[in-house]
């Protein structure tokens, strides 16, 4: 009898147990997408998420205004760059989507004359817009909202996707001559011809920052400093021996 009563309550722990798990897990589950679909990680232009030829985004709006900023990089022009666009259904109120590009100095270079008004009871169709571009650069390709779903509503996402054409060729890595800033370590740094120092890729062997990696007199006075013919070496200031202000 004992051993039955010992048994049951086993039993109901162990029960009692799971059922909190199950629970523990649903609970985890739902914040994770919650965080999936809730959480903007592109929405101004130091976030701005790199995307090749090919690729294929799936973005969502999430407030009346919303911003979501991509980048690439054009590494042969001149040529076609062909943005392939479709916002998926929104379930509660219509949208309004403005679609923009700029330069890698944040100069407007181009604003879609396409504005989608979407009712909220038809299926958007893919939109393909064309800009063609006479330079190589960093550029950015900027998506805004002025009237979204809920968050929560799953039907507010959109899908990019861009490619090159006659003759236009985008990067395939965000590390490259034309965007060093998309270098992270000093191999891919030097790779992609930079010179890596104070943990950056830089353009240049020496900067502001770092007078004392100046190799010779022509790059010190690039950056604004004064080179030492005696010492071989860029100082940031005249360097004096006395009262003369005698140059080293």
């Amino acid at each position: 009898q004992n051993h039955k009563e010992e048994g049951k309550g086993t039993m109901k722990k162990f029960l009692f147990c799971s059922c909190w798990g199950i629970i523990f897990l649903i609970n985890f589950y739902l914040s994770n997408c919650y965080a999936y679909y809730a959480q903007e990680v592109n929405d101004n232009w130091e976030t701005a998420i790199f995307v090749k030829s090919g690729d294929i985004i799936t973005g969502q709006f999430e407030t009346d205004g919303d911003k979501d900023v991509f980048k690439f990089i054009v590494i042969q022009a001149p040529g076609t760059l062909s943005i392939d666009f479709k916002p998926q259904k929104a379930a509660k109120i219509g949208a309004n989507i403005r679609i923009k590009i700029f330069d890698s100095e944040l100069n407007l270079v181009k604003t879609f004359p396409q504005i989608f008004n979407i009712p909220k009871d038809e299926e958007p169709e893919s939109k393909i817009m064309k800009y063609n571009f006479l330079n190589k650069g960093l550029y950015y390709l900027q998506i805004e909202s002025t009237v979204i779903a809920s968050a929560w509503d799953t039907d507010s996402h959109y899908v990019l996707k861009i490619s090159g054409e006659n003759g236009l060729l985008l990067a395939t890595e965000e590390c490259h001559q034309l965007n060093l800033t998309g270098c992270v370590n000093e191999i891919d740094c030097e790779a992609a011809g930079g010179y890596w120092y104070l943990d950056k890729c830089h353009e240049k062997p020496c900067s502001k920052e770092a007078f004392f990696l100046c190799p010779d007199k022509e790059n010190c006075a690039t950056v604004g400093g004064y080179w030492s013919e005696r010492l071989n070496a860029c100082f940031q200031e005249d360097v004096v021996w006395n009262r003369n202000r005698n140059k080293l």
